[in-house]
């Protein structure tokens, strides 16, 4: 989920489930971006003497939580439709899956289990060991190399516009893809939703519109269909 200094809803849910959500902030970056330089004693000066206003998105980057619990649907239910959400599908890695922890009666009546789901934390856990983090950085870092925060940074996600994709090289199309399969994120720029992807997915979007149609589903298409009918 994109973060920018959230508001209302989105803080508000965040704050109430975050110890379920496991979150972890990596950085959002729009193609070729910089980061924000560290304000100077002469850039803040004129906001000290009222003759400026402090504007927080110009010295802070697009930062983004990559919300460890591994229950897609309840984020989605939370956060999309909120403009910031955005959902990545990885190659599998064996290093996620996590050895089961015993289920001794000794070890489920310890404080922790019956405070926290354990279980799903533990789980959680393991995503740190995927890959994608550091490819991340590898990918989408380039330029940010020298950047005092980038050893810090655990991931990189792109932050596109469905413009960024008509301007970009086949070469860089290649690089995107090794980091993850698909991408699909909530884009205020583009009105909608962007879906990007390493192998055409058309047959597989058409089969679900045709299935939302038959079910009665919500779509703004086939809202003119059954007004027309």
């Amino acid at each position: 989920m994109k973060l920018s200094a959230p508001m209302g809803y989105v803080k508000d849910t965040l704050h109430k489930h975050q110890t379920k959500l496991v979150p972890l902030m990596g950085l959002g970056r729009r193609p070729h971006g910089n980061l924000p330089p560290i304000p100077t004693a002469d850039d803040l000066e004129p906001i000290l003497k009222g003759k400026a206003k402090f504007d927080f998105n110009e010295h802070v980057a697009d930062y983004m939580f990559w919300f460890l619990a591994r229950d897609e649907r309840w984020k989605r239910e939370l956060f999309l439709g909120h403009g910031g959400y955005t959902m990545i599908y990885l190659p599998p890695d064996p290093e996620t899956i996590p050895p089961a922890i015993p289920d001794y009666p000794a070890i489920r009546e310890m404080p922790v289990f019956k405070h926290f789901d354990a279980d799903s934390i533990w789980e959680a856990t393991y995503l740190l060991g995927d890959s994608f983090r550091e490819k991340s950085k590898q990918v989408f870092g380039k330029g940010l190399e020298e950047e005092p925060a980038f050893d810090g940074l655990t991931f990189i996600i792109p932050y596109w516009r469905a413009r960024d994709f008509l301007n970009a090289e086949a070469d860089e199309f290649a690089e995107w893809f090794t980091v993850f399969d698909v991408f699909i994120a909530e884009s205020p720029d583009d009105s909608g939703i962007l879906i990007a992807a390493k192998d055409d997915l058309d047959l597989i979007l058409t089969e679900i519109l045709q299935r939302m149609r038959q079910d009665g589903m919500p779509h703004p298409l086939y809202e003119v269909e059954r007004k027309q009918d």
